[in-house]
């Protein structure tokens, strides 16, 4: 009989311990936003920091309530990228900081934790929730029990660089689990990015047309030159910062055209059939182009440095790669801003060398060819 009331106070014993079970079940950890979207992102609206691109910054609020006092240590459960930061796709990544943390309506600090009921490896109130560790609200230095814990939690999403080079729409999407005091709740992030396309139109099918041009019309002894106009159109999917390049089709049938012209901004127009070069044309943007309604001041850069200024003359496009951007305020210390609709002229200037440098005993087609580049900026 001794032995039999022994086992059934041993049974009851083990009854007792399901109350305090049951109440780690009952604790509840909540979020303000369980779905973090850091939006949808482009070329342009991406800015880089030390070879990352910047997703921003999102702030929720964090809770663990439960019945009755106890440890609230937290832990988040997610893939890591490294040892400090998680995994956001296949080319993203985000962090995670904890602040202003309060247990019971009181200001406390936060510990960082390598397991549960450990000593702190660091303090503050302001902690890095790093992966694989714990955070715990502390008192005095020590970890401290309470029945509502709450505190803002800080993410912050990157990505690659490597994203600007891609053509194709890309999803990012990640998460995990936050876990304190046997409860749990899932934290959802995602961010989008759509690679902008912008897309030149230019009046007449980019084809501009000088006519037919008799040879008695030339300079026997200097170049002359011809102007035409013809419009220019950019339409973006979305604000975009681009810039205007051109690469000569003809660059081997330049002629130079000293006192008369800066022979560097010169395209080539082909040669007669003797092998001479007929001569070469300019192409520059006319002041006043509007984009998106707006006025724009023109801004050059060379291809290899993006140091931008407004041009001293002429805004000229040339064959040296040099770029034309646009910006909304005047001033050469600006960068080009983002615009969905470029509209404008481009003034062509046709230099042809004189008659008596050319053999003309036929028809010379004067064929000039340049490609026109978007530079995303």
């Amino acid at each position: 009989m001794h032995s039999l009331f022994r086992g059934i106070a041993l049974l009851f014993g083990g009854l007792c311990l399901l109350p305090s079970y049951s109440h780690a079940e009952d604790c509840q950890v909540s979020v303000s936003q369980p779905v973090v979207d850091f939006g949808r992102f482009n070329r342009t609206t991406l800015k880089a920091q030390a070879q990352q691109l910047m997703l921003g910054t999102r702030n929720l609020g964090l809770t663990v309530s439960c019945p009755r006092p106890q440890d609230l240590t937290l832990f988040f459960r997610a893939p890591m990228l490294d040892g400090t930061r998680f995994g956001l796709g296949d080319q993203g990544s985000y962090s995670l900081r904890l602040e202003q943390a309060q247990l019971d309506g009181l200001p406390v600090e936060l510990g960082r934790l390598k397991a549960p009921g450990q000593a702190p490896v660091a303090s503050g109130p302001v902690l890095d929730w790093l992966p694989q560790t714990h955070l715990a609200p502390l008192r005095d230095g020590r970890l401290a029990q309470g029945r509502l814990f709450s505190a803002r939690l800080e993410v912050q999403g990157r990505a690659d660089a490597a994203v600007l080079g891609k053509g194709d729409a890309l999803l990012w999407q990640g998460g995990g689990v936050i876990e304190a005091a046997g409860a749990s709740r899932p934290l959802e992030l995602q961010a989008a990015f759509a690679p902008v396309a912008c897309t030149p139109q230019l009046g007449n099918g980019g084809l501009v047309g000088f006519g037919r041009i008799p040879a008695r019309q030339l300079g026997q002894d200097a170049g002359r030159s011809w102007h035409r106009a013809v419009s220019l159109n950019v339409r973006c999917d979305a604000p975009t910062r681009f810039a205007i390049s051109a690469r000569d089709n003809r660059p081997a049938s330049v002629r130079a055209f000293p006192g008369l012209v800066n022979g560097a901004l010169l395209f080539g127009v082909g040669n007669t059939r003797a092998g001479q070069a007929l001569g070469g044309y300019a192409v520059s943007i006319e002041p006043g182009a509007q984009g998106d309604g707006t006025s724009l001041s023109v801004l050059q850069a060379q291809a290899n440095a993006r140091a931008w200024q407004a041009p001293s003359g002429p805004a000229y496009l040339a064959p040296d790669r040099r770029l034309l951007g646009f910006a909304k305020a005047a001033g050469s210390d600006r960068d080009p801003s983002a615009i969905s609709h470029l509209s404008g002229l481009l003034n062509i200037d046709l230099f042809l060398a004189p008659a008596g440098a050319l053999t003309l005993d036929e028809e010379a087609p004067i064929d000039g060819a340049a490609t026109l580049e978007i530079i995303y900026l």
